[in-house]
């Protein structure tokens, strides 16, 4: 049973996280401003299904492997702890205050600090200061 439950779960923890990133590219490339924030704030709905997923997908996946700890299923197991942590610490918190600040209308010009990083503010401030002395030179 195992060996059917576990590929049918990580099809659908991959269709749902190929969903949400077409449907986000999608948005962000062709529809109005409207349709983006109905897809940001659609989202993380989308986690009641795909973490679940993502969860019998593991679980399966540690019960299929057994007491088999090398190779290639060794690093799996290794990696996955990882995977996970930054899907819970990182991946799911970004797109829950991405869906709250398209809710008040502010998702385009916070999208690029949360996907840059802080760095990335940092170095518009610089190019900002630097195009401002150029004109008054």
């Amino acid at each position: 049973m195992t060996r059917i439950i576990h590929p049918i779960a990580g099809a659908v923890a991959l269709t749902t996280v190929a969903t949400f990133w077409l449907s986000t590219a999608f948005a962000e490339m062709l529809a109005s401003h409207a349709s983006v924030t109905m897809v940001k704030t659609a989202i993380p709905w989308g986690f009641l299904l795909l973490v679940p997923a993502l969860a019998v997908t593991g679980g399966s996946g540690l019960f299929l492997a057994k007491k088999r700890r090398a190779g290639l299923i060794g690093g799996k197991i290794k990696r996955m702890p990882f995977v996970a942590g930054n899907g819970i610490l990182v991946l799911i918190p970004a797109a829950l205050f991405l869906a709250s600040k398209a809710k008040q209308g502010k998702g385009r010009r916070v999208r690029l600090h949360v996907l840059r990083g802080a760095g990335a503010r940092t170095a518009c401030r610089r190019h900002q200061h630097r195009s401002s002395r150029s004109q008054y030179a």
